[in-house]
């Protein structure tokens, strides 16, 4: 008989712990894609670059080239900005002046695997 009112007291004690998930739970947070749109002009080469909430035009001299954005990733000083391919615009913000002595918010390095070029840029 003691042996059963022990059995039955440790299933209850058993029961009533396993009621609660002592886990920390964890909820998504939807993360929107910032609407920003850039204006960019090179220093070393003439190029220029119109960046807008889903899609870029880059001019280099007689070259232009259609650009799909992918995302746009606020960071401390400035946004990343990731294109089709390996395609990226770096911008920081800091003080740039262009060729022209034009001022600008924003340096502007623009990336992909067969060069990379310098420049200004402001949020449009």
């Amino acid at each position: 008989m003691k042996l059963s009112v022990l059995l039955i007291i440790a299933a209850i004690v058993l029961l009533a712990s396993c009621g609660k998930d002592e886990r920390p739970t964890r909820t998504a947070i939807p993360v929107e894609r910032p609407h920003v749109q850039f204006t960019c002009k090179g220093n070393d080469k003439a190029w220029t670059m119109d960046v807008g909430d889903t899609s870029a035009v880059f001019q280099l001299n007689e070259h232009t080239e259609a650009y799909s954005v992918r995302n746009v990733f606020p960071v401390s000083d400035g946004y990343i900005v990731f294109f089709n391919g390996e395609t990226t615009l770096t911008l920081h913000k800091e003080a740039c002046s262009d060729s022209a002595g034009t001022k600008w918010g924003y340096s502007a390095i623009l990336a992909n695997p067969v060069d990379t070029v310098h420049g200004c840029a402001n949020i449009k």
